[in-house]
């Protein structure tokens, strides 16, 4: 995942290892259609599932696969499988309504965060193993665990119910 700490997102991108998913969030970036058009050929050659965060009409300009909902808008998802089936979606949670929220939307996959104590801004309180475990049982979407993993905790989430996990500040040098 990207964010405005990631300065170097298609260098990133590019040595992530193949099969991973890629979701930018450019956050209003005026070049955010030029670094949406580099990450989608990064995404390609790599065979990576490549996502837009919050921005359906950037991810049709630049043939992303999906998109990815902030919680705030996991409604919207329900307008965006109509119209465009094929998509992947995903949305963000962070606590038991946005879980059952997220349960009863189109979705592919949710992110569940912070599980760990993290350095993004406004990221709140961590869930931490117990908490996350038991979110992660009540949703019936893939749940994609995010919020200070790294390879020290990473072992901690074996049994979670996550099916992946996701990082914004892991992937840097």
């Amino acid at each position: 995942m990207t964010d405005p700490r990631i300065l170097n997102a298609q260098d990133i991108a590019a040595s992530l290892p193949k099969g991973s998913a890629i979701i930018y969030r450019h956050f209003g970036a005026k070049d955010r259609k030029k670094i949406a058009d580099d990450l989608r050929r990064i995404a390609f050659s790599g065979d990576h599932l490549f996502l837009i965060g919050a921005d359906p009409l950037l991810a049709i300009s630049c043939g992303a696969d999906g998109v990815h909902f902030p919680q705030i808008d996991i409604a919207d998802a329900v307008t965006w499988r109509a119209r465009v089936p094929n998509w992947f979606l995903s949305a963000a949670t962070h606590d038991m309504d946005s879980v059952i929220e997220a349960n009863a939307a189109p979705l592919d996959a949710v992110t569940l965060s912070p599980i760990f104590k993290t350095d993004s801004l406004g990221s709140g309180t961590p869930l931490g193993i117990s908490g996350f475990t038991k979110l992660a049982g009540i949703s019936s979407h893939s749940v994609i665990a995010l919020g200070g993993i790294n390879t020290e905790n990473m072992g901690h989430l074996t049994g979670t119910g996550a099916a992946a996990f996701a990082g914004v500040s892991m992937f840097q040098p």
